[in-house]
């Protein structure tokens, strides 16, 4: 996702450097926005791979802290029952 902001800012930077050189160049500035796109479309792409995984993980992760929290519940009870 950095790596995507990054290039969409530098897509802006080469846009606004065109149009600063000494008039409208569209080529320049299609070429700077383009880059920009590209680059946001590659680092959203990589944002939705690494949160598929996240989700899975933390839901597995969730899933353990409950089973240890009812296996910690049965500790407590058989310990006071037996003290």
């Amino acid at each position: 996702p950095l790596l995507g902001m990054t290039g969409t800012v530098l897509g802006m930077i080469v846009s606004f450097e065109s149009l600063a050189s000494g008039g409208v160049n569209n080529e320049g500035v299609a070429a700077g926005i383009s880059e920009a796109l590209v680059t946001t479309a590659a680092g959203l792409i990589v944002a939705l791979m690494a949160v598929i995984p996240f989700n899975y993980f933390n839901s597995r992760s969730d899933g353990i802290d409950l089973a240890i929290e009812e296996v910690k519940a049965q500790f407590v009870d058989t310990v006071a029952q037996v003290g």
